[in-house]
């Protein structure tokens, strides 16, 4: 920790950085970063991008100024000892994508319905590790997708819009179930959304709009099914 409090004072400095602003707060770094800034004058800013709806040690908050969606998610992070100067609430982040995304997801019901669907399922992963202590492992993410394909393949009525949590690794992630995915993709009553490599530039409301339920795999992280709620 003096390290790094040590290393990142001196970072700053070198380069003349007076303000930091970011949204990963998970770790201990941004609370060095903090610490090095208030040292040299600067301003430290964290903003909330995921619903934090039960208090833990990995929500907690040291910095200048906290954008939070509400005064519920503070009182969740400052149960862990959160240290902030000044807070603004923003409510939810995410609140505007609705709007944007309600042609684009009634093109995808539109194209599944052309195909048979009666009723369309979105389903939402949280994304898998190969090491399960620290996270869902791959049994259990791959569990959940056989599951849901294998009803496409089995109920000509049913339709499933995919949003992974990660895109680009999804295929590799689901092993041989992949190969389950294919087939019910060939179906045209299963589609999976959405691109990149962390968490995909299309939203999860996306896939919401335009299904009839929605089902979020994980309780550990529920801001998918936070942002379909918001958008009705």
């Amino acid at each position: 920790k003096v390290f790094m409090d040590w290393y990142n004072r001196y970072f700053f400095k070198y380069y003349n950085i007076k303000l930091f602003l970011a949204w990963y707060k998970y770790d201990g770094k941004h609370i060095s970063i903090s610490n090095a800034l208030r040292k040299l004058d600067g301003v430290s800013v964290v903003y909330q991008r995921a619903l934090e709806d039960f208090p833990s040690p990995r929500t907690r908050v040291v910095a200048d100024v906290l954008f939070s969606f509400s005064n519920d998610s503070w009182n969740t992070a400052r149960n862990f000892d959160s240290k902030v100067a000044y807070r603004v609430v923003t409510g939810y982040i995410g609140d505007h994508r609705a709007a944007l995304f309600r042609q684009s997801s009634h093109t995808i019901r539109n194209a599944l319905q052309a195909k048979g669907a009666k009723k369309i399922v979105a389903f939402f992963d949280e994304n898998a590790s190969e090491d399960d202590r620290w996270h869902v492992g791959y049994k259990f993410f791959q569990d959940n997708y056989t599951f849901l394909l294998e009803k496409i393949l089995k109920y000509p009525w049913l339709g499933l819009v995919i949003k992974p949590k990660g895109p680009l690794v999804l295929r590799h992630r689901l092993g041989p179930v992949a190969e389950l995915l294919e087939l019910a993709e060939r179906t045209g009553r299963c589609k999976v959304i959405g691109t990149g490599i962390v968490h995909g530039s299309t939203p999860p409301v996306c896939a919401a709009l335009s299904a009839d339920i929605a089902i979020h795999a994980h309780l550990c992280a529920s801001t998918a099914g936070f942002e379909s709620a918001l958008a009705g």
